[in-house]
């Protein structure tokens, strides 16, 4: 069951991915935000019933960090992506999303004082390597487009 769930949340994934360029022609970032969170919330209260977080029982100072997280991790990045997925399309956004790990690892080494083993660090290299490179193609293709139409319309 914990496959299918996991397998769920890949398809809800992409699908978000896919359609949200379309969707926010139409909706605002917030109210995409909102909707996605609604839809998230729905899904979690599934697979975690209230009744199981409130036999846990958290204290006031764990809820309100975590609030903090849920803020500076998940409605700040969202919010961005959704803002910056109007203006470009979805698979560069998804591509350049993929930094994320990259990020969380260096701020955790900058802020925490976490230790990264090599492994670590040139994964990390691989993965900016890769997203520059699959940029650099991105745009170059683009590119070599514009001017094929320019050179048919000026025919």
């Amino acid at each position: 069951m914990r496959d299918v769930k996991g397998y769920l949340m890949i398809m809800a994934a992409a699908i978000l991915n896919i359609f949200s360029r379309h969707i926010l022609k139409r909706y605002t970032v917030w109210t995409m935000t909102a909707y996605t969170f609604l839809a998230a919330s729905v899904f979690w209260l599934a697979v975690n019933p209230l009744s199981m977080i409130v036999a846990q029982s958290p204290s006031a100072p764990t809820w309100a960090g975590l609030v903090l997280l849920a803020i500076i991790s998940v409605l700040i990045p969202h919010s961005l992506f959704f803002a910056g997925l109007r203006s470009v399309v979805a698979s560069r956004g998804v591509i350049t999303s993929t930094l994320e790990p990259v990020v969380a690892m260096a701020t955790a080494a900058l802020f925490l004082g976490e230790f990264l083993q090599p492994v670590q660090i040139v994964g990390a290299a691989l993965v900016a390597g890769a997203i520059l490179l699959l940029q650099m193609k991105q745009e170059e293709q683009t590119i070599n487009s514009t001017t094929i139409v320019q050179d048919a319309n000026a025919a």
